[in-house]
């Protein structure tokens, strides 16, 4: 038997090879984006070949990665047995409870041992900073009792996400009490544009969100003008 290890940024060296009988796909979710399909695509290439035991395994990375659209493959036609160990398979076994307690003190504790997309950590804002910023039930009925006010001024921000990687996003705020507070916040993968311009339209036809104001992040996109002349 013959061990061969390559690596993500050269798959075309793992084409051709003869009699596969194991892939393993190691930390499969943090392969760059450009590379995770390539990888899947490289190694199910060999189930008609010599049928070998595929076998990825990950932590979550982000959102939409390998991982998380192989979760979401329907059952009846998905090719793996689909395993989902967090840290209690491992507890008072790999790991102590004093262990997992002191763990439990990091910010990626839930995306390094409870199977959580956390999505990649930025540099804008502090980890504190945007637990801080998350509402209380309490804080959170009382902004929705000032939701029907027409006193608040709303805004609506879009960013129609020209870039290959990025997503459009739509957040809807309000200014009270010398706080940004948050009323909605969706992203949507490559949408087509006469279907996010009736729904921007149809959340500033609303009762919570007729007072608002539109702002486009659009530089230079060409896809943003029938929104730029629809928004109010």
């Amino acid at each position: 038997m013959e061990s061969i290890s390559k690596p993500t940024h050269h798959l075309a060296a793992m084409r051709g090879l003869p009699v596969v009988s194991f892939i393993l796909l190691d930390e499969a979710d943090f392969f760059p984006p450009g590379q995770q399909q390539d990888a899947r695509d490289v190694s199910e290439r060999y189930i008609a070949k010599s049928n070998p035991w595929i076998v990825m395994v990950s932590t979550p990375n982000a959102p939409d990665g390998l991982f998380e659209k192989i979760e979401r493959e329907q059952e009846d036609t998905c090719l793996y047995k689909r395993l989902f160990l967090d840290y209690t398979y491992g507890l008072d076994k790999i790991y102590t409870r004093e262990e997992i307690e002191k763990a439990k003190r990091s910010p990626s504790f839930e995306r390094e041992y409870n199977l959580k997309y956390l999505g990649k950590v930025g540099n804008v804002f502090h980890t504190q900073d945007i637990e801080a910023a998350i509402c209380t039930q309490q804080e959170g009925q009382e902004m929705m009792d000032w939701s029907t006010s027409m006193m608040i001024g709303r805004s609506m921000g879009i960013d129609v996400a020209w870039g290959e990687t990025s997503k459009f996003a739509i957040v809807i705020t309000q200014h009270r009490n010398r706080k940004v507070e948050v009323f909605y916040a969706e992203s949507f993968e490559k949408p087509q544009m006469n279907y996010i311009i009736n729904h921007i339209m149809q959340l500033t036809q609303t009762p919570l969100y007729e007072n608002i104001r539109g702002w486009c992040k659009s530089g230079s996109d060409k896809r943003v003008e029938g929104k730029d002349r629809r928004v109010p």
